[in-house]
């Protein structure tokens, strides 16, 4: 695989939104301000992945998946009260696939000095970001709302770069 190949496999990407995506036109600005394609269409686990309509033997379809979360108060929404709901959605999450967490208005400082409206103990929302982080393989990023399109669009397109060039070095 060449690099022209490279781009021209990157260039196909196709972001998709999950139909159930609330507070995400920022995003979708975005994508259209930078005239990256997208659809709104349903996922069974994230928020944002993409396909390759031009490369499907790839298999690289919807390998890729971005959580986002709007605060600190989702997510500790999503530990507490929708704990079973939440974990059974990074349980789904297959060895092909990768799942990165983007947090927006999140920093380590607002946790450890509980800056949230959640009730729950910032020890204890630490421990789970953690405990999620490595159980499920999940690599979180806190991100403001204004900077949270552009890591999401290029989370998916360098991933997808790095697997591109494992499938080159195994075609050598």
């Amino acid at each position: 695989m060449t690099d022209k190949q490279m781009n021209d496999i990157i260039n196909d990407m196709v972001i998709i939104s999950d139909t159930r995506e609330q507070k995400n036109q920022h995003i979708l600005d975005y994508l259209v301000e930078n005239n990256i394609p997208y659809k709104v269409d349903k996922l069974t686990t994230a928020d944002y992945t993409f396909i390759l309509p031009h490369f499907p033997e790839l298999n690289l379809d919807r390998k890729i998946l971005i959580e986002k979360k709007n605060s600190l108060d989702e997510i500790a929404g999503n530990f507490t009260k929708d704990r079973a709901r939440f974990t059974r959605e990074f349980e789904r999450v297959q060895a092909s696939e990768t799942i990165h967490l983007v947090i927006e208005n999140a920093t380590w400082t607002k946790i450890n000095n509980a800056s949230y409206r959640s009730k729950m103990p910032s020890n204890s929302f630490t421990a789970s970001l953690l405990t999620y982080s490595i159980r499920y393989n999940c690599k979180v990023w806190f991100a403001q709302p204004k900077d949270s399109p552009s890591l999401i669009y290029n989370l998916m397109k360098y991933e997808l770069m790095e697997r591109l060039k494992e499938i080159r070095k195994l075609e050598n």
